[in-house]
C-alpha cells in the first residue's frame, strides 16, 4: 500500500474521485490523506507519504526525478480561488495578512509585489479567522474553497493567477504530483490511469463531495487547468527562478 497526500481543496476533486471512484485501484493499494496545502508540503519534507500532491513552492528548483508526469493543479488565466482581498486598491496597500494554508501563492504573491508592481509592504503570517481583520489598508492572501465563497465580499480583488499570466505571459502551476520514495512502475501506472479518469468525470466528481452547482463546474472547467504540460513546466521553471532572488 502506498500513501497518498492531496489537497483538501474543491480543485482537487476531480483527482481523489479519480483515486477512489475509478475502480482502476483497490482499496488496499492506497490510503488517502486530504490536508489543506502546508501541510502537503510538510507531508513531502517529512516523507509522510510516497505520493504527495506537493505545492510547487515546497521546494525551490523542478526535479524532473521525483516528479510525476501528466498532471497539476495549474492556471492559464484567472484562477479565481488564489486572491487578495481589500478594501483599497493595491497602491494603497500597506499590510498583508497571508494564509496560514498557504505555501505556493505566498511567495507568488512576495514575487508579484517586488517584480510586477514593485511596490514594498508588510507581510503578517496568520492563524484561523485572518479574514475578517481585511480592513482599511490592510489586505489579505485567501486561497482555496474559501476564496470561491469570499470573492464577492471585499470591495477590491486581485487574482494571482491572472496577474502572474500578465506579468510572464506564462502559466502557472499551483501544485503537482511528486514520489518521496521509489514506486512500483505498474502501481504508479495504475495512479495516473485513475487521475486522467477523474479529470474526465469533473462533475461527476462535484456530485460525489459537494452540493453540485454550475458554478463550481465551471471554475473547475474554465479555472483550473490540470493538465503539466511544456508550457506550465516553463511558468514553473520561472516562478523557482524569481522566487530564489525575493
Amino acid at each position: 500500500m502506498n500513501k497518498i497526500a492531496a489537497v483538501s481543496y474543491i480543485n482537487t476533486y476531480p483527482f481523489i474521485y479519480g483515486i477512489e471512484q475509478s475502480g482502476i485501484f483497490n482499496p488496499h493499494e492506497f490510503s488517502l490523506n486530504k490536508i489543506y496545502p502546508s501541510l502537503c508540503s510538510r507531508a513531502f519534507h517529512n516523507k509522510e507519504a510516497e505520493v504527495v500532491l506537493m505545492p510547487s513552492g515546497a521546494i525551490s528548483d523542478f526535479d524532473e526525478s521525483i516528479t510525476i508526469p501528466g498532471y497539476c493543479i495549474g492556471a492559464t488565466q484567472n484562477v479565481r480561488s488564489v486572491m487578495l482581498f481589500s478594501q483599497v486598491p493595491i497602491e494603497n496597500i500597506k499590510t498583508i495578512l497571508l494564509d496560514y494554508q498557504s505555501t505556493t501563492s505566498i511567495k507568488l504573491l512576495k514575487i508579484l509585489f517586488h517584480y510586477f508592481w514593485k511596490k514594498e509592504v508588510t507581510f503578517i503570517a496568520t492563524q484561523s479567522d485572518f479574514e475578517q481583520e481585511i480592513n482599511g489598508n490592510t489586505a489579505g492572501l485567501i486561497i482555496g474553497d474559501r476564496a470561491l465563497y469570499l470573492e464577492n465580499k471585499f470591495l477590491f480583488k486581485t487574482d494571482l493567477a491572472q496577474a502572474w499570466v500578465a506579468f510572464t505571459n506564462l502559466p502557472f502551476v499551483f501544485a503537482y504530483w511528486v514520489k518521496t520514495s521509489p514506486i512500483d512502475h505498474q502501481w504508479l501506472k495504475k495512479f495516473i490511469d485513475s487521475l486522467k479518469w477523474g479529470v474526465e468525470h469533473k462533475k461527476e466528481s462535484l456530485v460525489q463531495y459537494t452540493n453540485f452547482n454550475q458554478a463550481l463546474y465551471e471554475y473547475l472547467n474554465f479555472n483550473i487547468s490540470f493538465h503539466f504540460d511544456e508550457k506550465k513546466i516553463e511558468g514553473l521553471k520561472a516562478f523557482y527562478q524569481l522566487a530564489k532572488k525575493i
